[in-house]
C-alpha cells in the first residue's frame, strides 16, 4: 500500500508530539472532539506556531489548525486505513447521490423501534 497523506505529513511528528497533547487532554478530562478547545491547548498552540510559517494569514492558520486537528484525531483513533478495491472505488465515485443514511437499519435501531432495548445498569435503552 502506498503511504497515506497522514504518513507523509505527520508520521514522525505524531510520534514525537501527539503523546503530549493526549496527556493534556487526559489530565483535563477533555475530548479532542471540541476543535475550538483543542486548539487552545498549550502543546497544540506551540506545535501550530512551529508548523505554520511566520506571517501566516488567518485563513492559512485556520487550514493548519484543521489539518492538525484531523491528524491528531486520526492518530488518537489508531490510524486505521481501509483498503478498497478498484471496483468499489469506481462505484463510489460514479454514484449519482451521496447520503449519510444507511441502506439498512442497524440491529439496535430495529430493536428500539420494536420496543426492545438493551439493559445497561438496570435501565432499558
Amino acid at each position: 500500500m502506498r503511504p497515506t497523506p497522514f504518513a507523509l505529513a505527520f508520521k514522525d511528528l505524531a510520534k514525537e508530539r501527539f503523546p503530549a497533547i493526549a496527556a493534556v487532554l487526559e489530565q483535563g478530562a477533555l475530548s479532542s472532539e471540541d476543535r475550538d478547545r483543542f486548539v487552545l491547548l498549550e502543546p497544540v498552540g506551540r506545535l501550530l506556531r512551529e508548523i505554520a510559517p511566520d506571517g501566516t494569514g488567518s485563513d492559512a492558520l485556520e487550514a493548519h489548525m484543521l489539518m492538525l486537528h484531523h491528524a491528531y484525531r486520526h492518530w488518537a483513533a489508531g490510524g486505521s486505513v481501509y483498503g478498497v478495491s478498484e471496483r468499489t472505488l469506481q462505484r463510489a465515485s460514479t454514484g449519482t447521490s451521496l447520503t449519510s443514511h444507511l441502506p439498512h437499519p442497524s440491529l439496535s435501531a430495529a430493536a428500539r423501534a420494536e420496543g426492545l432495548g438493551h439493559s445497561h445498569g438496570g435501565r432499558s435503552t
